[in-house]
């Protein structure tokens, strides 16, 4: 019986960190200035103004385009911005990107 329980627990454990994963909540895409570049999105500027501390947590793909690079200067100014969360697929961050 402990033999099934614990596989119970950890099938329970196993399907919980995938939901939480799959609920990853996203900064909105129309936040971002982009490019994109041989059908890749490259992040060019955030357009929010927040007066107050934020945290950034970029999508992998934007209108149906993986997000693949953070520009130069792509958050420039933002002292308030406590942490940017980048998707598996970002291979490449510009000068002063973040």
């Amino acid at each position: 019986m402990g033999k099934r329980v614990s596989c119970l627990l950890g099938l329970l454990l196993f399907f919980l960190l995938q939901y939480s994963l799959l609920a990853q909540e996203y900064t909105p895409a129309e936040y971002f200035d982009y490019e994109v570049v041989d059908g890749k999105v490259v992040i060019t500027d955030y357009n929010r103004e927040p007066d107050q501390p934020f945290t950034v947590s970029i999508p992998p793909q934007i209108d149906g385009m993986d997000v693949v690079a953070i520009g130069d200067w792509a958050f420039e100014g933002f002292f308030n911005l406590t942490a940017v969360t980048l998707p598996e697929g970002v291979t490449s961050i510009g000068e002063g990107g973040l």
